[in-house]
This record gives C-alpha cells, structure tokens and sequence, in this order.
C-alpha cells in the first residue's frame, strides 16, 4: 500500500507507530539511525530541507538537516543520524520531531514520535541528576544570602539612644560666660 501523504519510517519501522511514550521505539544511542523521509508527488510540496530534531525537556538538544538542491516534489530522502555526542547522558525517553521544510523555511508537515535510548554503562539519566543538584544548590545559595541578609539588617540597626545625663538636683548652675567675659548690661530706657 502507497502512502497517500508524508510519512518518516526510522530503521524501516514507520514513527507512526511510536506516536506516544508508551509505544516508543528502543533505540541504542550509540548506533546510527537510518530515516528515510517519504511524500508522493500528489502531496504537492516542495522540499528544500529534511529535519530530525530531539528535544529534552522541551528544548531542542540536537537537530540533524539534509538540504535539498534542488528542492523535490516528492521523496524518498535518507537521513542518517548517530547521537554520539549525547549519547552517554540521554538515556531514557525522548520526543523528536520529524519535519518536512519549504524554501520560505515554513514547515510543510512534521511528525512526532517517541524513542527510549539506552546508553552504554546503564548510565540513567545523568543528565536530570546534575541539573536538580545544581537547582538545589542555587535555591541553599539562595537561602543562605537571604538568611545572611536578614542577619545584616538586626546588626546594623543603630542602638537606642542614651537620655542626656542630668545634673544631680542639688548641684549649683552656673550661667555660661559670654564671650570677651563680660555680662550684657540689664534694663534700661531710653
């Protein structure tokens, strides 16, 4: 049977069928994927670029293109890809996306499909591990200079102030001097 539409298959099994986490495809990191991008003439694209991109926590971890030239009508187009250099930090499951791109770079079609990898030494996840250590050290960091601050705040305030020392009730007063030690005259009329 001919596809009547796009259609990506990885190692000869069609993505179609790894459409949620629960079907995803076992994969080995370390071994080479061969897709194969597949879209009749009937379809009416025209394809400039074939694209695979992997995403990790929503963002694009890597990204394999084959540019067409000249652009086709209709497939198939082989892209192989290895994850070589992520391949020891990413086992686990993983959402990737399948595109097919126009020469005005609009995304034509686009399929997602679900993988698990296996890295070599059972290394699981190492990748999650060192994000939460370092999340949790910048949240102790956090608290730590807010704890530091508030300390800062009761030591700098200023101490209650003294009242101004008063004479004992029976102690003499002298006037103060004027200035040249000379007393003003008192009254007068003119």
């Amino acid at each position: 049977m001919t596809p009547t539409g796009p259609n990506v298959t990885w190692n000869g099994v069609d993505v179609q069928t790894a459409g949620t986490t629960s079907s995803a495809l076992t994969i080995d990191l370390t071994q080479a994927a061969n897709l194969t991008y597949n879209w009749p003439a009937s379809a009416g694209l025209t394809i400039k670029d074939v694209r695979l991109e992997m995403f990790y926590f929503g963002y694009a971890v890597t990204t394999r293109d084959v540019f067409l030239s000249p652009v086709q009508d209709h497939g198939p187009v082989a892209l192989d890809w290895t994850p070589l250099s992520i391949s020891y930090v990413l086992e686990g499951g993983y959402r990737l996306t399948a595109s097919l791109i126009a020469s005005n770079h609009t995304t034509m079609w686009s399929e997602n499909f679900y993988v698990r990898g296996n890295a070599p030494l059972g290394i699981l996840a190492l990748l999650p591990i060192v994000l939460l250590v370092i999340i949790v050290y910048e949240l102790y960091g956090l608290v730590r200079s807010g704890r530091y601050a508030m300390l800062g705040r009761t030591a700098r305030a200023p101490a209650p102030s003294k009242p101004p020392e008063e004479t004992p009730p029976n102690a003499p007063t002298t006037p103060p001097e004027s200035p040249g030690g000379n007393t003003p005259p008192s009254g007068g009329s003119s």
